[in-house]
């Protein structure tokens, strides 16, 4: 693994604590999507906690190999990286909506509100990551 130097010593905090709020908001979903379906008894609920406890564990492995890896080639590259990753987060957030709104069965629906949720989620946390990395740019 390489070492943190230079200015990309800067994003190691921002980064760390950014997968520490991915995770605990992964556990509270994985927790959620898989008590929800307990609570209420309906397919639509149902699919909606698979979805989010599913698309949540990914995240938790996410947050920790990316605790391991190597630091990113400068905080302009980051910036950039994070910029089109929100553009998916925003499409994530589209497509579940549409597909929560105008699946044709519970299964879609319930799923979709799930990807939206998700990608929500996905979209503050990343945001304030990307805010506080453009900070790190601006002399």
């Amino acid at each position: 693994m390489s070492e943190w130097q230079g200015g990309v010593a800067k994003l190691r905090p921002l980064m760390m604590g950014h997968l520490e709020r991915l995770e605990y908001w992964s556990i509270f979903s994985v927790i959620g999507g898989l008590t929800a379906p307990l609570l209420i008894q309906n397919r639509q609920v149902l699919m909606f906690g698979i979805v989010s406890a599913g698309w949540a564990t990914v995240n938790i492995a996410i947050a920790l190999i990316g605790k391991k890896a190597p630091p990113p080639k400068s905080v302009a590259h980051f910036v950039r990286l994070l910029a089109a990753n929100q553009v998916a987060n925003y499409f994530y957030i589209l497509m579940g909506i549409g597909l929560g709104m105008f699946g044709e069965n519970l299964d879609w629906r319930g799923s979709g509100f799930a990807v939206a949720l998700q990608g929500f989620a996905l979209m503050v946390l990343d945001g304030k990551l990307l805010k506080q990395s453009r900070e790190l740019l601006e002399p």
